[in-house]
């Protein structure tokens, strides 16, 4: 385990820090645009991001609550939508209306005149256009985009601000708007922006905290932008930074079949392979050592060491086994039991309780052959005179990370208002394993991400959960995740941490007669480029 960790290891603020700069100072009178998009925006969170998480210690009490808002949101449904649209409200009628709302507010502003309801001019409907993509991209993907998180202050004013300099700068620029109607466009702009924080806040009031705050991306977005899976993705695309690709088949995988997979992989891994997880179990809940975790031990890693070992006068290469554990489960679960063995797979003597000497037996015999076979591949042999007495023990192994530590110099007032506390618990609950994936052909390995963990409390009917298995292109991105992970624990890619291994062997480029080179030439995990030595 990698224990030379960054004495940084995160910031002391437990919230994402925001501007809190001041909006436009309040214009003219709203114009009957803004006053009708107004009142539909509350129609659309409420269409959208129904509060339905009604909470009180007394269950009656919290039903009676669920119902009352499920029958306000029936009882809007059944009403005249009038003068908005035709027939009661619906979604979909009111989005259009609201969107119909803001270009006749756009095109009151650019126009310096009145019109009625559902009309607008064309240079109004290009500025309300405008608008929305501004607010979209510098308000609602940013805001939401700290779901989960705290935000302090927890407003929408400092990306307005951004907003706001970007839409004056279109409008006053890139459009024959001149005189005094640039300054009506900003003060209409100004009051989409308010209309969105006034959204903010009620949901900040409902759900009683800020990091459950979602806007609606209908806000700025029409029916039409995004009735097709095509245009269904942008918007996805840009919240998260990441392209959505083609060719990556997914198929749905039972919780009884994790293990059994897990293995596969382990076994199938010519590169590499990834178990990132928060539960590899010591013991079980008796007390015992936990038998799913040591038949992941004795049926797939030893197994797929030693048939390595005996490929790698052939190959020339060792796949690295990694493993990605948090520390707060991974001490809890007493994880060590098999971890120590799996890092000295070699010279480990695993002591078990009393009753399981034949797991013990087990282990000393899978022992036994790895040393066999290390000891008769002439190529390990004759490449450890050259690379040092431990350069074996370090090639054959599996590689533990253990992420997350906890950081006294973090504290939080989230659970203890008045006196804070230190952060002791950081909890990474992903569950994923992974193996092969390269640039070169992503389809070489695959992934499963699942509820699962390694233990025998996910064997039965108390581990219920499912997961996905995912091959191809997109499984790029989560391999780029694990190396930002390891690189955030303080890895780089000069570092002589254990924590980053190479894991991707170029074995073209050499011509014949290469084998010692293959194998100390490899593609690093971590930067990505050939770190070939001749």
């Amino acid at each position: 385990m990698d224990r030379d960790l960054p004495t940084a290891l995160r910031s002391r603020r437990d919230a994402v820090p925001g501007a809190a700069a001041d909006r436009l100072r309040p214009g003219p009178e709203p114009s009957g645009g803004d006053r009708h998009a107004s009142d539909l925006a509350v129609a659309i969170n409420r269409f959208v991001v129904p509060f339905t998480d009604q909470w009180d210690g007394n269950k009656d009490k919290a039903l009676d609550m669920f119902v009352e808002e499920a029958v306000g949101i029936r009882d809007y449904m059944r009403s005249d939508a009038a003068p908005f649209h035709e027939g009661p409200h619906t979604a979909t009628g009111d989005v259009a209306a609201f969107h119909d709302a803001l270009d006749r507010a756009f095109s009151e502003a650019v126009e310096g005149r009145p019109f009625g309801l559902g009309e607008s001019s064309e240079l109004g409907v290009r500025a309300a256009t405008m608008a929305r993509e501004i607010v979209l991209t510098e308000v609602l993907l940013p805001y939401n985009s700290l779901l989960g998180q705290k935000r302090k202050p927890d407003t929408t004013h400092g990306l307005a601000a951004s907003a706001s300099a970007a839409f004056y700068e279109w409008i006053s620029s890139k459009t024959p708007v001149r005189g005094r109607q640039p300054e009506a466009a900003a003060w209409a702009f100004s009051e989409y922006l308010a209309l969105v924080d006034r959204i903010r806040s009620t949901n900040r009031k409902q759900w009683g905290d800020g990091r459950f705050v979602w806007l609606p991306l209908q806000l700025a977005l029409r029916a039409s932008q995004h009735d097709e899976q095509q245009e269904l993705d942008r918007p996805v695309e840009r919240a998260t930074g990441v392209d959505f690709v083609e060719g990556s088949p997914v198929s749905y995988v039972a919780n009884e079949q994790f293990q059994i997979e897990l293995g596969n992989m382990i076994h199938e891994a010519r590169d590499y392979q990834v178990l990132w997880i928060h539960h590899f179990r010591g013991y079980n809940d008796n007390g015992d050592p936990d038998e799913i975790s040591f038949r992941q031990v004795t049926e797939a890693y030893l197994p797929a060491l030693i048939a390595a070992v005996r490929r790698y006068d052939q190959t020339g290469k060792i796949p690295q086994y990694i493993q990605i554990f948090d520390q707060f489960y991974f001490h809890a679960n007493k994880g060590v039991l098999w971890t120590d063995l799996l890092e000295k797979p070699m010279s480990h003597h695993i002591r078990l309780p009393d009753g399981f000497e034949a797991w013990e037996d087990s282990i000393a015999s899978l022992q036994s052959q790895l040393r066999e076979a290390v000891a008769g591949s002439q190529l390990l042999q004759g490449q450890a005179k050259h690379f040092g007495d431990h350069w074996i023990e370090n090639l054959v192994r599996v590689h533990l990370n253990v992420t997350q530590p906890p950081d006294p110099s973090f504290w939080t007032s989230a659970l203890f208002p008045f006196m804070g506390t230190a952060d002791i618990v950081m909890r990474d609950h992903r569950k994923i394993a992974f193996f092969d994936v390269s640039e070169e052909d992503p389809y070489a390995g695959r992934a499963i991400y699942t509820g699962m963990g390694v233990g025998e409390h996910y064997s039965g009917a108390g581990g219920e959960d499912r997961a996905v298995m995912a091959r191809g292109p997109v499984l790029l991105q989560l391999r780029n995740s694990a190396r930002r992970l390891l690189r955030s624990r303080g890895n780089s890619s000069r570092s002589r941490s254990r924590a980053i291994t190479a894991i991707a062997l170029r074995r073209t480029g050499h011509g014949s007669g290469a084998r010692s080179c293959r194998s100390r030439c490899t593609m690093r995990w971590d930067t990505g480029r050939s770190a070939c030595r001749y």
